[in-house]
């Protein structure tokens, strides 16, 4: 860094430093530019890994409610008013073999889902922290991309804004190769690299939505509902009266 701004100070006259620091800022914004694209193809990809986590949550609730309510069916119709009760009987074997294929099937969507869970985390990390610490953007929200719209925005404005002072500026300072030359420098040469790094994780998210979704059977067995039927059939205990 320093040797870049002992090369830049030696600069003989102003005006090479404003055409040398516009294309600094173009080259700059071009590589914004990319950065907006990556991160447009990361969300939907983000928001299907989300989706896929909140549906398996509800199936695995939904399962072991389920497993609960004919548990305790079966349970009621072995005792003296479950046996009196004129009500169909569920084979247990039955339902045992209709759960733990059930569980099987979560238990490949879970192992699907927790790679997509990994690699959304990780890759929402990545451009988060790099964003922040290149100082292109302010604060961020854990475990949220930021809105490309947004981003674009802030961004025209920022790099407009340098173009003017860049074109008023009449004497050269440290100050001045620092925030015109050597920041965007390094700002470009950041986000190329994170761009790579972005491409190769989104290329690993869509492989892994792709698997997950394969294994995306959450839903109970047909067979199931009958037996869950039937369990509504059992009578409701009355609610002792408060002494």
């Amino acid at each position: 860094m320093r040797d870049q701004i002992e090369r830049f100070k030696g600069y003989p006259q102003v005006n090479e430093f404003r055409i040398e620091a516009l294309e600094m800022t173009k080259a700059l914004s071009r590589q914004l530019d990319i950065q907006c694209h990556n991160i447009s193809l990361a969300i939907p990809l983000c928001d299907i890994s989300t989706s896929m986590i909140e549906k398996l949550v509800d199936a695995r609730l939904e399962l072991d409610k389920s497993d609960e309510k004919l548990t305790n069916f079966l349970s009621w119709k072995d005792s003296k008013e479950g046996k009196d009760a004129n009500l169909p009987r569920i084979q247990e074997s039955h339902k045992e073999i209709l759960f733990s294929e059930w569980e099987s099937q979560l238990m490949k969507v879970e192992r699907a889902t927790s790679r997509c869970r990994a690699t959304t985390n990780n890759l929402v990390e990545l451009i988060n922290n790099n964003l922040h610490i290149s100082n292109l953007i302010t604060d961020y929200s854990p475990g949220k991309l930021p809105k490309v719209k947004l981003l674009e925005q802030h961004w025209k404005q920022e790099l407009t804004q340098r173009e003017k002072l860049i074109v008023g500026i009449q004497i050269l300072t440290w100050e001045t190769l620092w925030f015109f030359l050597v920041k965007p420098h390094n700002q470009q040469m950041a986000m190329k690299c994170l761009s790579d790094a972005i491409n190769y994780m989104v290329s690993e998210l869509s492989d892994a939505t792709y698997t997950a979704q394969l294994h995306s059977r959450m839903s109970r067995s047909p067979e199931i509902q009958p037996m869950l039927a039937i369990c509504q059939l059992q009578p409701q205990e009355k609610k002792k009266p408060i002494q």
